[in-house]
């Protein structure tokens, strides 16, 4: 394994001229030190410092391995000024190259790149540089008009992959003209183009009257997937008048947990009164998943009248069920009632309950809800919990205590800090302007503290705020923090003034380089873990790992697996038919390990099984992995895929919030 040594600063520039120097003058067949020449754009994409020019060598002249990886990294740095380098080599002779390029003009962002892929695609024969160059454009949303029909044409392409990925292309694009298309699509012979169409089809509620009595034919379609994403379609696009399709999918699925999710989420969609009596009856269905949608369902629809039914649960024995029915009581719960409501609640055995219960005291009009978030905002036994009070005095409005919510700006639990801030901008309270800007000017101040506060002040308008606000936006720190001062002085200047920032584009191609904390491993070319094995209450549920494809991120669950970091951490949230996350030390889901991860985004898809890593914009990952019960496109290229499961699907669908799990990790060469 070849690993870099960071305080070998001189050894790693000299290095760098080696090699740039040898692909400069060695003829292109020659293929020179390709362990060496990876370690670099490893290094070179970790510190997201874009070294264009040296990528750009390797993107022409290094072998078909390394230049899929240079043009990787430069999707995944960011610099728009690869894109020229980019789509140049769209025309390289090896398949898999034109593929990772395409990709990586995707990821760019940069929608002047939409015209070379459109020229390219009549050339293309290989279906997964095809399908990349598709859904490539997709993602960079071009504003020219006619993109979504060039990419319509592809869904007569032979290939199923390439059909796949234009219809996920189509739905990124969400252009009304191309529901023809779609339409035609679902007629496919492969039902993984069908459940794409009807997935697609969500995001065009323009074209209700023709999308809508299709969907309501697929949910009878043999394939689960296909009905499962007709009947999601038919809830997102809130078609009433497809109340009886949904409401018989919903009873009639019997052997097929997840489409009775998907129906009972597309129920509460609906809102309409006469879907209560059916998710009533869903709620006592034997699994769990199904309970909780159900109730959420019916917190969505908010009707009075379901009040006695939701609060039957909320002595259900599996956690996610109780938290569901709270919710949802609270939502179909007149203000004035809802503290003996939700007043057993505060006594349930679970913190995860308790925390859900405070969060919606705030909601009530009952002055005895305040004393109740108070105290337990202010309690040091239950820090897990403390950040949901102060969320319930947010809700509380003017009889919210300001003062408090100042003083927790100073806690040293800083989600409760972080919470804290928001909470002074939800209430409007100018007063709090000294002590946010106190915050800023604390370096040890933590990032998502940092972040929460600079919004706040410009929510609140504080002219104070300007001068500090305009170091941030033109410094070299996370760009988040300088997205959100640029937000914050939009509200806080003149037009004028605020005509002549910097634009989002603009910022984002400001890069400057990520320090690497000395706390992450070193980094490498390839991880050696094979398989991280998690051992929950539930039972074991062995991933395989992606060493290759997100090296570092592997390289760092692994090795925080092997230092005994996640012994007995928790599965802190379940969404049916969507995820099931974990590995947070807190338990509250803010936690982190001390250091973030460069987000390694691939051309990995979001299957059934697939394991992904949490974080809250790009480079923001940690230690917290979710795995997916169900395929979610919306997720791919987004956030990181290191694993696969590969047994224990059943231990997946089993697990409950609040279940703990500890993992082991098993190496290539131990």
């Amino acid at each position: 394994m070849v690993r870099y040594n960071g305080s070998a600063t001189w050894v790693a520039l000299v290095g760098v001229l080696v090699v740039i120097a040898a692909v400069v003058v060695l003829p292109a067949c020659y293929e020179p030190g390709t362990d060496e020449q990876l370690l670099r754009v490893r290094q070179w994409e970790d510190h997201r410092l874009a070294e264009i020019d040296s990528l750009n060598l390797l993107l022409v002249h290094g072998g078909s391995a390394v230049r899929v990886e240079a043009a990787r990294a430069l999707g995944r740095i960011g610099d728009v000024q690869g894109r020229p380098m980019l789509e140049r080599a769209l025309q390289d002779q090896r398949p898999e190259v034109r593929a990772e390029v395409a990709f990586a003009l995707g990821i760019l962002g940069d929608p002047s790149a939409s015209g070379p892929l459109i020229r390219q695609l009549p050339d293309e024969t290989d279906p997964r540089a095809l399908g990349e160059m598709a859904l490539a454009l997709g993602r960079l949303q071009p504003t020219t008009a006619g993109t979504a029909q060039v990419v319509s044409t592809l869904l007569e392409r032979n290939h199923p992959y390439v059909r796949e990925q234009a219809l996920e292309s189509l739905a990124l694009l969400a252009d009304s003209t191309s529901i023809d298309a779609m339409l035609e699509a679902t007629h496919d012979d492969q039902s993984s183009v069908v459940w794409r169409a009807a997935y697609a089809m969500e995001k065009l509620p323009s074209e209700t009257d023709r999308s809508v009595p299709r969907l309501r034919e697929l949910t009878r379609h043999p394939d689960s997937l296909v009905k499962r994403y007709a009947v999601r379609s038919l809830g997102r696009l809130e078609a009433s008048e497809a109340l009886d399709t949904v409401t018989q999918t919903l009873v009639k699925a019997d052997s097929d947990w997840q489409l009775r999710v998907m129906a009972a989420d597309a129920l509460g969609r609906l809102g309409n009164e006469n879907a209560i009596d059916p998710l009533v009856t869903a709620a006592q269905d034997s699994v769990f998943h199904v309970r909780a949608a159900a109730l959420q369902a019916l917190g969505r629809i908010g009707d009075e009248k379901a009040t006695g039914s939701i609060r039957l649960h909320t002595a259900d024995p599996v956690v996610d069920v109780r938290m569901a029915a709270y919710d949802a009581l609270a939502s179909c719960t007149e203000p004035a009632a809802l503290v003996s409501n939700l007043r057993t609640g505060l006594t349930d055995p679970s913190l995860l309950v308790v925390g859900t219960v405070l969060a919606r005291l705030g909601d009530s009009d009952d002055p005895a809800a305040v004393p109740t978030l108070v105290r337990a905002a202010q309690d040091r036994g239950h820090e897990s919990i403390r950040h949901r009070a102060v969320e319930g005095l947010a809700n509380c409005q003017e009889q919210a205590p300001r003062p408090l919510l100042r003083n927790l700006l100073e806690d040293d639990n800083w989600i409760v800090a972080t919470v804290a801030a928001q909470a002074l901008g939800q209430l409007n309270d100018t007063d709090s302007a000294e002590a946010l800007l106190s915050v800023l000017n604390r370096p040890t101040a933590h990032g998502d503290l940092r972040l929460e506060v600079v919004s706040t002040l410009g929510i609140l308008k504080v002219p104070a705020a300007v001068v500090p606000l305009q170091k941030i936006l033109e410094g070299n720190g996370d760009v988040r923090l300088r997205l959100a001062a640029r937000t914050a002085l939009l509200n806080l200047l003149p037009e004028a003034d605020a005509s002549a920032l910097a634009d989002e584009d603009e910022i984002r191609a400001r890069l400057t380089k990520v320090e690497r904390s000395p706390e992450q491993p070193a980094i490498v070319t390839a991880s050696n873990a094979l398989q991280l094995v998690l051992d929950t209450s539930r039972g074991r549920i062995y991933i395989d790992l992606l060493g290759r494809e997100a090296p570092q991120t592997v390289e760092s669950f692994a090795r925080l697996a092997e230092a005994g970091f996640f012994r007995d951490v928790t599965f802190h949230r379940v969404v049916p038919n969507f995820v099931i996350q974990g590995g947070d030390p807190t338990g509250t889901g803010w936690g982190d390990p001390g250091y973030t991860i460069r987000s390694e985004w691939t051309r990995e898809r979001y299957d059934r099984g697939v394991v992904g890593v949490a974080h809250s914009g790009k480079d923001t990952g940690g230690c917290q992995l979710f795995i997916t019960h169900a395929p979610q496109p919306h997720l791919n290229a987004r956030y990181t895929i290191f694993g696969k499961v590969a047994h224990g699907m059943d231990v997946v669908d089993a697990i409950q919030m609040g279940d703990t799990f500890s993992a082991e990790v098993r190496w290539a060469n131990p």
